[in-house]
């Protein structure tokens, strides 16, 4: 009894574990999809970079909750769809980002013919004050090139992830089906085994009837021939 005891206490206190787990994981896939209804909200507002920021967050937090979690099923069915809506996010920005380096530049060549017509001298301190724009310019371009750099190895490490992830459960449903199979043939030998049992149970009742019978006429006509033979001496 004390180790019955002791092994459902165990059982209970992993059972309360594994609970507390998925509430964690849930909560924090809450918390990650609000952050990305953040993201996604900026994006569309024109915060560009708040949005990168935000989605570079979204992308670290659900790595870090994939690698971590050991809950498939709350994976596949909360955390790969985040992960679909932060690819369209990081697509959306990158697009936005190459029409905004465009836009500039044709902006810039407007400007540049524009001042070159009206006033020199303006032009030669327009193009020093463009030039350390151009290179403070450069080097926020880098970080955020860096962060998106990031956000993308990031997607590929999440995408390698779900792809693992998709392939285990195939597996498994592959071993399921196995020992399903596998069971439906003990099944069935054991039916077979029962209904050969019971033809052998009637058969032997049989033979046993066959064999009182042949007894009692044996024992019949050596009575009758005993009386017979009485009868011839008398």
């Amino acid at each position: 009894m004390p180790g019955k005891q002791a092994a459902a206490l165990n059982e209970s206190a992993a059972a309360a574990a594994a609970a507390a787990t998925r509430a964690d994981d849930e909560n924090e896939i809450n918390r990650i999809e609000q952050l990305l209804s953040a993201a996604e909200c900026s994006a569309s507002s024109g915060e560009t970079s708040q949005a990168e920021l935000q989605a570079g967050e979204v992308s670290s937090s659900l790595k870090k909750l994939v690698k971590n979690s050991k809950n498939e099923s709350l994976l596949r069915t909360r955390a790969e769809p985040l992960h679909d809506r932060l690819k369209q996010l990081n697509d959306g920005l990158k697009d936005d980002k190459r029409l905004r380096k465009s836009e500039a530049a044709a902006a810039d060549a407007s400007r540049g013919l524009t001042m070159e017509a009206e006033n020199p001298f303006e032009l030669s301190t327009a193009m020093q004050a463009k030039k350390q724009a151009e290179e403070a310019q450069l080097e926020l371009m880098k970080s955020r090139e860096a962060a998106m750099d990031q956000l993308a190895q990031d997607m590929i490490d999440l995408e390698e992830i779900f792809t693992e992830l998709n392939k285990m459960v195939l597996e498994q449903g592959e071993t399921i089906n196995l020992i399903e199979d596998q069971v439906i043939h003990v099944v069935e030998d054991v039916e077979k085994g029962r209904e050969q049992l019971e033809d052998a149970v009637v058969n032997q009742r049989s033979s046993r009837k066959k064999k009182i019978i042949i007894i009692l006429i044996v024992a019949a006509l050596v009575l009758v021939l005993v009386l017979v033979i009485s009868v011839v001496l008398s």
